[in-house]
């Protein structure tokens, strides 16, 4: 969670005070964070795929902007806040080639495409991903779930309490569903835009962001006043 403190702009903004209202300067406060946290979203997503191939969509999806009114106690505060829910693997855009030739992979848009593949003979049916950029895996015993127009990765198994995946690679039932299942999932947005590198980055510079966006708020209502 990223945060943006008022206090210190205030502090060296106190002079407004003999010139504006306190409704005034508590609506340019609102409008400076809510801007200075939209542009922290934009860097955070920007950091976040850096490093790992979440999708825009995704990562925007996963981040919103929270901005507190000022309240009798204390004035107008925000915060950019991220999903600690774990990104769904098929996010990633992972690909496959049936053993009959048919190349598969999600779109953008999260949606199953297929097509077939001429090829002499299929070198490998196994998944491959790349969840962190320039580090292509493959995910052995994975496999799209069928007739679903969503793309979903699933695998033989189930998530343990500390989330690991307990891979089954071995059939219990002969024939048909073959549980239990799970659908497969990666680092969420949370953990991606916590670490230490993006941390630094994401909050260098935001109070002094924050304090021009400020002051050009508090022109825009004088000029308003003004005219």
């Amino acid at each position: 969670m990223i945060k943006v403190d008022t206090k210190d702009a205030i502090r060296e903004l106190e002079a407004l005070q003999k010139t504006h209202s306190r409704g005034d300067i508590n609506q340019a406060m609102v409008r400076a964070i809510r801007h200075t946290l939209q542009k922290t979203k934009t860097e955070a997503n920007r950091v976040i795929r850096e490093t790992y191939k979440i999708p825009v969509s995704q990562a925007n999806k996963a981040m919103n902007v929270r901005v507190l009114r000022a309240s009798s106690t204390q004035g107008p505060a925000g915060a950019l806040m991220a999903s600690s829910s774990r990104t769904p693997l098929a996010a990633f855009r992972p690909t496959m080639t049936t053993s009959s030739g048919v190349w598969m992979q999600p779109t953008n848009k999260g949606f199953m495409a297929a097509k077939a593949k001429r090829v002499r003979r299929v070198q490998s049916t196994t998944m491959q991903i790349e969840i962190i950029r320039g580090k292509r895996m493959a995910i052995r015993s994975a496999f799209f779930l069928p007739s679903s127009p969503r793309a979903v990765v699933m695998a033989r198994g189930v998530y343990a309490a500390n989330r690991d995946f307990q891979w089954r690679h071995r059939r219990i039932s002969p024939s048909g569903m073959d549980m239990p299942i799970d659908a497969l999932s990666s680092v969420s947005v949370f953990k991606a835009v916590t670490t230490e590198k993006a941390q630094l980055r994401i909050s260098k510079g935001i109070g002094q962001a924050y304090e021009q966006r400020f002051l050009h708020e508090m022109a825009r209502l004088s000029a308003s006043v003004t005219n």
